[in-house]
């Protein structure tokens, strides 16, 4: 793991020299959302993409994590929260942010014995994501997922939910991106506009319409990088939800709520949140 750390480093060092295009649009999003001084939002940036990168070469290392290895890489925090939350019987949800190696909690937690399931999109071709993401990570990433001890659940096109739905009737854990796609394809009315760091921001409907119909609980996740290089899964105790007869003030009430839970940490971890290159007006941010 020394050696992922290390490469992964050097090759967003790369980056940094090399494209400056992308370099500043980063910067200028981090400078006008947390009104920080330019050179401290290109400091974030060069620290963003030397995460992005150790996450990249990361994932190729998932095949090998077992129970026996885990905790030589993992740190847990917060799991008094999910056996808690699971003794209701609906299943819970676990709401987190394109932060940190996300999919590190998939594997953590699913070798330990708790039934996991990812909610996602196949990712589309997309330029502002770095060369290596698009050629190589997301054509091996299909492969490595199915080496591991969590159940991946594609919505594809229509947005059809009823597996995210059947998981948490059998009372499984489902992650979901409380962050959507960040602005890969246009939005649709499966979105709504929130205040998230001080921006009207698209933030998906789903999460919230699956906790209003099933009653399960939703709980914040995060993952952070140590100083050590190993990973801290943290989970956070159930948001306070509360739910009325009118659908889509409960949509809109409680999705402010998971975005302010998850908006915090952004701004203590600038670096670890990935969707910085799409925070921007016309993309995840409403345009004027």
């Amino acid at each position: 793991m020394p050696m992922v750390i290390g490469i992964g480093r050097m090759m967003g060092k790369i980056e940094s020299l090399y494209s400056r295009k992308r370099m500043t649009i980063i910067a200028q999003n981090i400078h006008r959302t947390l009104e920080i001084e330019i050179k401290e939002a290109y400091d974030i940036v060069r620290r963003n993409l030397e995460l992005h990168y150790i996450h990249l070469l990361e994932y190729f290392k998932f095949p090998y994590f077992s129970r026996n290895n885990i905790d030589r890489y993992i740190e847990y925090l917060g799991l008094e929260y999910l056996d808690d939350a699971l003794k209701q019987g609906k299943g819970i949800i676990l709401i987190h942010l394109h932060f940190g190696t996300m999919q590190i909690p998939l594997i953590a937690l699913g070798v330990k014995g708790y039934r996991m399931n990812q909610i996602g999109q196949k990712e589309p071709e997309n330029n502002r994501l770095s060369w290596v993401h698009r050629k190589i990570a997301l054509r091996q990433r299909l492969k490595i997922e199915e080496s591991m001890p969590a159940n991946f659940i594609n919505i594809g096109i229509t947005n059809f939910l009823r597996p995210a739905f059947r998981c948490l009737e059998k009372n499984e854990i489902l992650m979901i991106p409380g962050d959507g796609r960040g602005g890969t394809k246009p939005v649709g009315e499966n979105y709504i506009l929130i205040n998230f760091l001080n921006h009207k921001t698209y933030f998906p409907r789903g999460p919230v319409i699956l906790a209003r119909k099933t009653g399960a609980k939703m709980l914040p996740l995060f993952c952070f990088r140590l100083p050590d290089g190993r990973q801290r899964v943290e989970i956070r105790p159930p948001l306070p939800l509360c739910f009325s007869q009118d659908k889509e003030a409960d949509v809109l009430n409680n999705t402010q709520i998971y975005a302010n839970a998850l908006s915090e940490e952004v701004r203590k971890h600038p670096d670890h949140w990935m969707f910085w290159q799409e925070f921007a007006p016309g993309l995840m941010i409403y345009k004027e």
